[in-house]
């Protein structure tokens, strides 16, 4: 996996994954066009965790505050903080991102895949996300793994308080994300 190019090593892992009746072209290319924000629940937990931002004005949200919501893609995580470390066309996309995650803004630091996997500072962590494509049978198994490693003990304290509260609700996320890539990919075969 090209995830451990990037994170071999980590304090916390997420494992999810999902079978998708669609060929792996057409379920990678469904993961660049899906829209993950479109159940309610998703845009509600990301809007919450979006709230300290809004009221520090840090950053822009993942969905904005005008009357149109603004789909959540892939190039909007790009956009948002996450880079794309590593891409292997139908096989594995790997995103990653540096910050303090467990304070109210998540304080994300620019990075890049060469100082992705240079950064050591105390301090910070790292968190890597992939999505695997496997073709099985006429269809797809689709799996996301997410690892987090933090440079410290004492970031690795702060990170486990808080993966103790939002770990759940990022698990939920990403059920709902699998589950939405296997709407969209399903659906485009209907159509």
């Amino acid at each position: 996996m090209r995830i451990d190019e990037f994170l071999p090593e980590f304090d916390v892992v997420e494992r999810h994954q999902t079978f998708i009746d669609a060929p792996v072209s057409r379920t990678y290319a469904a993961l660049h066009s899906t829209d993950f924000g479109r159940p309610l629940l998703v845009r509600v937990l990301l809007a919450l965790r979006a709230l300290p931002s809004l009221l520090l004005k840090a950053t822009e949200p993942l969905s904005s505050g005008s009357q149109r919501v603004q789909p959540l893609t892939l190039n909007t995580l790009l956009s948002k903080g996450f880079v794309l470390l590593s891409e292997d066309r139908e096989k594995e996309i790997v995103l990653g991102a540096v910050g303090r995650f467990w304070t109210p803004t998540g304080c994300l630091e620019e990075t890049d895949a060469i100082r992705f996997k240079r950064e050591e500072r105390a301090g910070v962590a790292k968190a890597a996300w992939n999505f695997i494509f496997e073709r099985s049978g006429k269809g797809t198994r689709v799996s996301t793994e997410t690892r987090v490693k933090c440079s410290d003990e004492a970031s690795r304290r702060r990170f486990r308080a808080y993966w103790m509260v939002v770990g759940p609700f990022s698990g939920l996320i990403r059920r709902k994300m699998l589950k939405e890539l296997k709407r969209s990919a399903e659906g485009a075969r209907a159509s």
